[in-house]
């Protein structure tokens, strides 16, 4: 593992759990909001596991998150920037806005909602956001 090399070879443990966020997680996490509701709970905890290998070996920090967490930290922030770019290449795939002939509360989205998709990234943000 590189990881290992750079830190038999003395890197400091601030600059390798940078390089490990920059590399591994980078790659781990890649297009995460695409494939995370596709992911089997199998799937999802050897995620989880290998995150705290990383951890008890020295290679994260031990705050570092949980996927799931950064995940959907990951997920709402696409979501907020399809949201509020009317240029994004996703914005095409939201619902249309719902219209209201009164005036209700202040909600999250004004979108419609489609049918319950817990695989679908938009749909998932949608129903994540409505309360």
């Amino acid at each position: 593992m590189a990881l290992r090399t750079l830190r038999s070879h003395g890197l400091p443990p601030g600059q390798l759990e940078e390089v490990t966020r920059a590399t591994t997680m980078a790659t781990l996490l890649y297009a995460a909001p695409a494939w995370w509701g596709f992911a089997s709970e199998g799937d999802r905890g050897r995620v989880e596991r290998f995150i705290g290998r990383l951890r008890r070996s020295g290679y994260l920090p031990k705050e570092t998150p949980t996927a799931a967490v950064m995940v959907d930290e990951a997920e709402a922030r696409l979501f907020r920037s399809v949201r509020c770019d009317s240029r994004h290449v996703l914005k095409k795939h939201l619902p249309p806005p719902k219209v209201h002939k009164y005036n209700l509360r202040m909600r999250p989205h004004n979108l419609t909602l489609p049918p319950k998709d817990d695989r679908n990234f938009i749909a998932r943000q949608l129903y994540k956001n409505i309360y």
